[in-house]
C-alpha cells in the first residue's frame, strides 16, 4: 500500500514530483532491488536532486513494474497545487494501470480521494464513491444502531438510553463519515 496525502499551498505536498518521490521512497522500503537502477538512472541524469519529471516517470514507472500488487492511495487530491497539476496526476496514473496487461488487470490499483469540485471532469469514467449525508446517512445510522448494543453492555444503560445515543450520534454525523480502524 503506497499513500500520498496533498496539501494545499504546501509546496512539498501540492505536487506531482513531491508526490512520485514519496511513492518512490515508499516503493523502495518495500524492495531494495530497484536500487541499482535509481542509482544508475539518477547518477546519469547529473542532477544534484531528483526533480526532473521524466525521470521520475520513468523511475516510478520501474518501480511499479517490478512489484507484484501495489494499491496506490493519492488523498487529498483537490488540494493540488493546479488543476493542470491535478489532470497530469491522474492521467499518469489512469493510463498506467489501463495499460497493463490483460491477463494480470488488478496488480495496481488507485484510489483518488478528493472532495467534489470542479475535478469532475479529470476522474469521468472512473468508479466513484459519494461520501456526504445524502449518500451515507442509512449506513451511519446501522453502524450507530450496532455500536449501541455494544455501548449498552459495556455501561450498563438501558436499550431506550442506548437508541438515543445511536440517534444523536448518527444525526450529528451530518453524513459524513465516523468510523474509525479499531
Amino acid at each position: 500500500v503506497l499513500f500520498f496525502y496533498f496539501k494545499h499551498e504546501d509546496e512539498d505536498r501540492d505536487n506531482y514530483v513531491s508526490m512520485a518521490r514519496s511513492l518512490l521512497a515508499q516503493l523502495f522500503n518495500e524492495d531494495k532491488g530497484i536500487l541499482d537502477y535509481f542509482y544508475s538512472k539518477c547518477g546519469a541524469s547529473g542532477e544534484d536532486y531528483l526533480t526532473s519529471r521524466d525521470l521520475i516517470e520513468e523511475l516510478l514507472t520501474f518501480a511499479l513494474g517490478n512489484c507484484n500488487s501495489a494499491y496506490i492511495i493519492l488523498d487529498g487530491l483537490d488540494e493540488c497545487r493546479s488543476r493542470e497539476e491535478r489532470r497530469t496526476i491522474v492521467y499518469w496514473f489512469r493510463e498506467l494501470i489501463e495499460n497493463l496487461p490483460q491477463n494480470d488487470p488488478d496488480r495496481l490499483r488507485c484510489l483518488f480521494v478528493s472532495q467534489v469540485d470542479s475535478a469532475r471532469k479529470d476522474y469521468s469514467g472512473l468508479a466513484s464513491i459519494t461520501v456526504d449525508a445524502e449518500n451515507n446517512e442509512d449506513d451511519i445510522e446501522l453502524y450507530c444502531q450496532a455500536q449501541s448494543v455494544k455501548l449498552k453492555e459495556k455501561l450498563k444503560i438501558t436499550d431506550q438510553r442506548a437508541n438515543e445515543i445511536a440517534c444523536d450520534v448518527a444525526a450529528s454525523a451530518e453524513g459524513r463519515s465516523i468510523l474509525r480502524a479499531h
